[in-house]
């Protein structure tokens, strides 16, 4: 079956373009060398005129040479010159000079793939399957990666398993082409006449003729005369087969003429037509085809023909009656036979090794993709367990942090509790001292009732605070109870120096709220002993509770001397102002919520006499298993 495929197809494929060219003999870049090379140069290839071939080439010799990448075509396109005359050393010798200048460019450049589609056929014309099947898988592997040139790297790669044995893997890559050329009706049809090979080499003749019938509509391939012979030429050969006799002579009948004048009708052309002959009868005639047919096979050394032509002259002389000459060419086809079988079977020998030698390399290709495939994988799952660990660690650091802050935190708390509790031993002292010292003046002016009064009220203020001061916060009712039982002190203390007005919320007895334990009572002893004592008239100290959204705002206020006392004085209320201001900001930090104090001096603001203290308390109300409301600040 004819392949209808040249080695100048591959060149063609590979400078694949479709627009006109025109080259001058100056500035030649290599895309429109390419172009050149395909309208000028490929046709001339394909009809075998290679002395026109090699004019063409050597005339653009010298304006080749100041481009890498054109002087890379130039050589690989004389290389197909040579090999069409089997002048395998030139060939491989311009080959190997095209392959140093495009490894001088990118691995991937248009030259290097050139070059792999270029040994590919040097090795695939010298029945070199494994190299050639090598080069052409380095061919198809660029060709992808600039999805460039797959026709031509598909159609080399048919042939070269087609050529090994291996009719499956072929049509596979016949298939390949034929998808990738659609749209380009000129390579289409060489990769149906593959696919109908394809079918041929497996015993399905029918299919074979059922591809090649798609063609009967194809207007590009009916346009070119040499392709509408080949066809019809390629189902005569598979009709013939088909014991179709009188449809397959019909065909080859009208394609002869066509390659004949082609100059490709060959020795195996010539047998089918004989056999064509011999089965319609037509005896003589086809003797006469079949010495020519041996003639071509001997010029053109094939003879693995000699045994087929033989044996069809022993059936036209037993058809014709001359047993004796149909008996000498079955002797000749006989020795013919053992001449082909030698050849054969040393060809098949060469085939086997080249097969196995291919396998071998193909295998030594898996092993390694698998072993770089394992190394991927052992250096994917290395980068995951890293990341995990690097992962592990940050949140372990994460962990340590919250422990280490907590921890912080609670010593922190600790370290407030302790500074509280200090606080608290400053102030009760300090009162108590105060207190003491008005008993000890009752006592020595001899007033024993109104001492025996001032005791009452003392221990039973003394009890509240000692009461008060076994937690960090107290309830607001007691904490009241204990400052009114404080001002009535003071009241009792200093007679008609001052009267004082407390005023808390509607319902506060009801309320779990907690407080600081005597907060309110250093600010109010302030306003008695530095405001009222300095007054000359009977004073005016208020106090008022007042509760707003989370915090209790508490205002003293008094009608006393002011802020412009002695510095002695200054200094007591100062001392005071700040240890309070201290309780405040531990209580901030504890609840989250600001506790501030405001001292106003209301004269400076025209406000009348004296000093107006306002306290903003931040709280918190919880609730026990039975619905009650528990303490929930902590101790300050």
């Amino acid at each position: 079956m004819r392949q209808i495929l040249s080695i100048s197809f591959f060149v063609l494929v590979s400078f694949c373009a479709d627009k006109g060219v025109r080259v001058s003999n100056s500035n030649l870049n290599a895309s429109e060398f390419k172009e050149f090379l395909i309208k000028r140069v490929n046709p001339l290839f394909m009809y075998r005129q290679m002395a026109q071939v090699n004019f063409i080439l050597d005339s653009l010799d010298p304006y080749t040479r100041s481009d890498r990448g054109v002087r890379a075509y130039w050589l690989l396109a004389k290389s197909q010159a040579d090999l069409a005359v089997q002048d395998f050393n030139s060939a491989h010798l311009r080959i190997d000079t095209a392959t140093n200048l495009a490894a001088k460019g990118d691995s991937l450049s248009p030259e290097m793939l050139a070059v792999k589609i270029s040994l590919a056929s040097f090795y695939y014309v010298q029945d070199r399957l494994d190299s050639a099947l090598k080069y052409a898988h380095d061919a198809y592997f660029i060709g992808r990666k600039r999805d460039s040139s797959l026709p031509a790297i598909s159609y080399r790669l048919y042939e070269i398993y087609m050529a090994i044995g291996d009719p499956r893997e072929a049509a596979k890559y016949a298939w390949e082409g034929y998808q990738e050329s659609k749209e380009n009706p000129q390579f289409r049809v060489y990769f149906i006449n593959a696919i109908a090979a394809n079918y041929e080499s497996t015993g399905l003749i029918d299919s074979a003729i059922a591809v090649y019938k798609w063609l009967d509509n194809d207007s590009a391939w009916l346009a070119v005369p040499e392709f509408k012979a080949t066809k019809d030429n390629n189902i005569g050969v598979l009709l013939l087969r088909k014991g179709r006799a009188r449809e397959a002579f019909d065909l080859l009948a009208s394609a002869k003429p066509v390659l004949k004048q082609l100059g490709r009708y060959d020795e195996q052309d010539t047998y089918n037509y004989a056999d064509a002959l011999m089965r319609l009868g037509q005896y003589h005639v086809s003797l006469q085809y079949l010495d020519s047919a041996d003639q071509l096979a001997v010029s053109q050394k094939f003879p693995a023909l000699g045994s087929k032509i033989w044996n069809l002259r022993a059936k036209n002389y037993a058809a014709l009656g001359r047993p004796g000459q149909g008996l000498a060419a079955m002797d000749s086809a006989y020795a013919k036979s053992r001449i082909e079988m030698d050849s054969s079977l040393a060809k098949t020998a060469r085939d086997l090794s080249a097969k196995y030698s291919l396998r071998e390399k193909e295998d030594a290709i898996k092993s390694l993709a698998y072993s770089k495939k394992v190394e991927e994988n052992i250096s994917e799952q290395r980068k995951i367990i890293i990341a995990v660990l690097v992962l592990l660690i940050f949140l372990i650091g994460i962990v340590v942090w919250l422990l280490w802050r907590r921890r912080r935190l609670q010593q922190e708390v600790r370290e407030a509790h302790l500074l509280q509790q200090l606080l608290r031993t400053q102030m009760v002292p300090h009162f108590i001292f105060n207190t003491l010292s008005v008993l000890q003046g009752f006592i020595r002016t001899g007033k024993t009732g109104k001492s025996i009064d001032f005791l009452n009220t003392f221990s039973k203020l003394l009890r509240s605070n000692l009461e008060n001061a076994r937690s960090g916060v107290v309830l607001l009712a007691d904490e009241v109870s204990a400052l009114e039982s404080y001002l009535a002190l003071q009241e009792l203390h200093f007679d008609t120096l001052f009267k004082y007005k407390l005023s808390v919320y509607s319902g506060y007895e009801e309320d779990n709220i907690y407080v600081p334990p005597m907060l309110l009572q250093p600010i109010v002893e302030n306003a008695v002993m530095h405001g009222m004592a300095r007054l000359g008239e009977e004073g005016l100290i208020t106090v008022s509770i007042i509760k707003e959204d989370g915090i209790l705002r508490c205002i003293i206020d008094d009608n006393g001397a002011g802020l412009h006392a002695s510095k002695e004085e200054s200094k007591k209320r100062s001392l005071s102002t700040i240890i309070t201001q201290e309780r405040l900001g531990i209580l901030s930090r504890q609840l989250g919520k600001p506790a501030t104090i405001e001292i106003i001096d209301k004269e400076s603001r025209q406000l009348g006499q004296g000093v107006r203290v306002i306290l903003q308390l931040p709280y918190r109300e919880k609730y026990d298993r039975k619905g009650s409301r528990v303490n929930s600040i902590r101790e300050v």
